[in-house]
């Protein structure tokens, strides 16, 4: 019954994503789901697979290792989407292909060293606090290009965008307005991005949840992360 019911909510989410899409004159194929599985079992996250799910978002790094190890044979690609701990990194970086998450210097510092160590390039999205809240993470606008500066000083990361959600208690038209600062920052430092920076692109907008995906996805979101919408409550 899970399954068929998660199939249903699956069929419903890109029935959704398409009428938004259209009437922001997008392709629909330009936004991606992003399956946030916390706290929710393996069985659930198998069955969202076989709907048609691609990406599977986690929150924290020993949930991620069961999982991953659980559902190995499943074409999946996993993304971290939960606060990162730099003392957590290591279970991360090189695991996952993108990062939503990284808020501070220090952790660019651990990604860049991990990733360096092992040969690799991990792919990041800058954490924004879109409306300054005081208990959210993610930077504030004033110190976007500094962190910028520092990743594009270390080897073995490449920054695709920024991620961002609106403080829980908005509307979802009020939501609408901070899609749009995060897409008119995301522009702008795109802009001043090096012309010889080759590596970064900041394609990427990870904005929009259950509530509110539809406006995200008319306001440029690329990567909508949907949990309960698809799996149905968490465990």
């Amino acid at each position: 019954m899970a399954g068929t019911s998660i199939a249903n909510n699956w069929q419903k989410i890109q029935e959704q994503i398409h009428e938004a899409a259209q009437a922001a004159g997008r392709n629909p194929t330009e936004v991606r789901v992003v399956g946030v599985a916390k706290k929710q079992p393996v069985d659930s996250v198998e069955a969202a697979v076989q709907a048609g799910l691609r990406i599977v978002g986690e929150n924290y790094a020993q949930e991620f290792l069961r999982k991953r190890e659980s559902l190995e044979h499943l074409p999946i690609t996993w993304h971290f989407v939960g606060h990162l701990q730099s003392n957590k990194a290591r279970h991360i970086v090189g695991s996952v292909d993108l990062i939503h998450s990284v808020d501070r210097v220090s952790l660019v510092r651990k990604i860049g060293e991990l990733a360096a160590g092992r040969g690799s390039v991990q792919d990041i999205l800058i954490e924004v606090n879109v409306d300054s809240e005081l208990t959210k993470n993610g930077i504030n606008e004033a110190d976007g290009p500094a962190l910028i500066g520092s990743i594009q000083q270390i080897p073995g990361i490449r920054l695709c965008g920024l991620m961002g959600m609106p403080s829980l208690e908005q509307s979802p038209e009020e939501s609408s307005r901070s899609f749009a600062r995060l897409r008119e920052l995301r522009d702008r430092w795109r802009s001043e991005l090096s012309s010889g920076d080759v590596g970064h692109h900041l394609n990427e907008l990870s904005m929009g949840t259950t509530h509110d995906f539809g406006y995200a996805i008319r306001e440029g979101a690329t990567l909508v992360r949907l949990g309960t919408l698809l799996f149905g409550p968490r465990q």
